[in-house]
């Protein structure tokens, strides 16, 4: 008899451990797991099976629109990448879900804001705070964005101080079809692009390479990636640090000037002493 775990209990089960490797001890004879995100997001309905195989008894399902923890990923021998994801329950057991069911995902969440500073040759020194303002689901979409309120406090190379705010996304599943990429935008709300838009700079995270490269800006006469290297990143909150890295040396000098020229809000500046 096939028995039916309900998604919602299995879903309560793979939070509790989202943490906990998987033991070979675990796994079906011949099966092993290899690194993958350890979040995902389900995409569409789905059964968890207790085999990596499309015939291995059904013991659970999966609903669109979950965020599920895996343990791994298994790949098929001589399957042209075809791959099966892993769900470690408390009883040692393994549920596995077809890997095109789920895409991996990101956790934009800052426990805490995000302080730092910026230097860079011919640019204002500046110091930012990245505070977590919560998430937007793309209309129409499956992507969902984590969102940012930056608060800059720079100084003019004339010793001019410069307060400003800016936000910032990044999306939480991957931008690129073919690439496990995500995207980060830093907008800066009082730079005009043709009167209408707000200049805003494109970088891409790739948590596989641990890096973030700049994509593009919007209006190169205002930011270019010409010579501006890739970053580092281990994580999401320096991917972010390395994403403002990027836009910062991006900013030409005419940015810096309309800047300058906007009356100064009540917006409150860092509050760090760094």
């Amino acid at each position: 008899m096939i028995v039916f775990v309900p998604y919602r209990l299995l879903f309560t089960i793979v939070c509790l451990v989202m943490a906990s490797p998987a033991l070979a001890a675990d796994l079906p004879a011949g099966v092993t797991l290899t690194p993958t995100q350890p979040i995902q997001f389900v995409v569409r309905d789905a059964f968890v099976r207790d085999a990596p195989d499309n015939n291995a008894t059904r013991i659970g399902q999966l609903t669109k629109g979950q965020r599920i923890p895996v343990a791994g990923k298994v790949v098929v021998p001589k399957s042209n990448g075809t791959y099966w994801l892993a769900l470690k329950q408390p009883n040692g057991k393994i549920g596995f879900v077809f890997g095109t069911a789920l895409l991996p995902m990101i956790d934009g969440t800052l426990k805490a804001p995000l302080n730092g500073k910026l230097t860079a040759a011919d640019r204002p020194d500046c110091r930012y705070v990245v505070s977590f303002e919560g998430r937007t689901q793309v209309a129409d979409d499956i992507q969902q964005t984590a969102d940012y309120d930056i608060a800059f406090d720079c100084k003019m190379q004339t010793g001019t101080p410069l307060t400003f705010n800016a936000g910032m996304f990044i999306t939480e599943l991957p931008f690129e079809e073919k690439r496990e990429v995500h995207q980060i935008n830093i907008d800066l709300w009082d730079v005009r692009v043709n009167g209408e838009d707000i200049l805003s700079v494109t970088a891409l995270y790739d948590p596989a390479s641990k890096r973030v490269t700049f994509d593009r800006g919007n209006d190169e006469a205002l930011s270019t990636g010409r010579g501006i290297a890739a970053e580092p990143a281990v994580d999401v909150p320096a991917a972010l640090a390395a994403a403002l890295k990027i836009a910062h040396k991006s900013w030409q000098p005419s940015v810096w000037e309309r800047l300058s020229q906007i009356p100064k809000s009540d917006a409150e500046p860092p509050s760090n002493s760094d």
